[in-house]
C-alpha cells in the first residue's frame, strides 16, 4: 500500500490560492478535452483500503476567463485482497466546476463537484470439506469448495481539489492535478497527471 501524504493536498491548494493575487484575462480558450493516468488510493467500508494505478478522460466549456465546467471517466484498477485476488473498485463518472487563476505561463485552479460511483465487489466464500452447508475461513486446512460472487452498486461522492496547467505548446498543456472523493463510509484521493488540448 502506498502512504499519500496529506502535505499534497496543503501545497497543491497554497499553489493555486497564490495565482488569486496576479488574476488577469485569459485567451480565447473556449473549452479543453484530455487523458490522464494516476493513482487511487481508497479507503473504503468494512476496513477495506488500496492503492491501485487508474486512468481517465475529461472534457470542458469555459463559462469565461476564469471558469469552466468538466466531466471526467475514471477508471481505476481494483484493490486485491490478502489472497491476492480482485476485490473491490469504484469507477467514477464526475462533474465539476474549475475555478482557474492567471498567474502568468502557469495557471493554478481548484475545483469541485460531484461524482456518481459504479462499485464492483468481488468476495470468495469457502465451504468446509466434510460439510458443504457450512462456511469457513478460505486460508484454513479443511476447504472443500470455493465461490467467487460478484457484486455490482452505485453510490455517490462529493470531491475537491486543485491543480496547475503548465504550457506545452499554444494549445497543449500538461495538467497535474490532485482530487479528492467523499462520502459517507468512503474516501478516495486521486494524484494524477494529464495532458489536455485546448480549443
Amino acid at each position: 500500500m502506498i502512504a499519500l501524504p496529506h502535505t499534497t493536498t496543503t501545497l497543491l491548494f497554497v499553489l493555486a490560492l497564490c495565482g488569486a493575487a496576479g488574476a488577469q484575462t485569459t485567451s480565447d480558450r473556449r473549452g479543453h478535452v484530455g487523458v490522464k493516468a494516476g493513482l487511487n488510493h481508497e479507503r473504503a467500508e468494512d476496513a477495506l483500503r488500496g492503492t491501485s494505478g487508474a486512468g481517465g478522460i475529461s472534457a470542458g466549456l469555459s463559462f469565461g476567463p476564469r471558469w469552466a465546467g468538466e466531466v471526467e471517466f475514471w477508471l481505476p484498477g481494483h484493490i486485491l485482497d490478502a489472497n491476492g485476488e480482485r476485490a473491490h473498485r469504484d469507477i467514477l463518472f464526475s462533474a465539476g466546476l474549475i475555478r482557474a487563476f492567471e498567474t502568468g505561463r502557469v495557471r493554478p485552479y481548484l475545483l469541485a463537484g460531484l461524482s456518481a460511483a459504479r462499485t464492483e465487489t468481488s468476495v470468495t466464500f469457502c465451504s468446509a470439506a466434510d460439510d458443504p452447508t457450512k462456511l469457513v475461513d478460505c486460508s484454513g486446512p479443511n476447504i472443500g469448495e470455493r465461490l467467487r460472487e460478484r457484486f455490482t452498486t452505485s453510490s455517490g461522492y462529493f470531491f475537491i481539489g486543485g491543480g496547475i496547467e503548465v504550457p506545452l505548446g499554444e494549445r497543449l498543456r500538461l495538467v497535474p492535478d490532485l482530487r479528492v472523493h467523499l462520502a459517507v463510509t468512503s474516501v478516495i484521493v486521486r494524484p494524477a497527471i494529464g495532458v489536455a488540448f485546448l480549443f
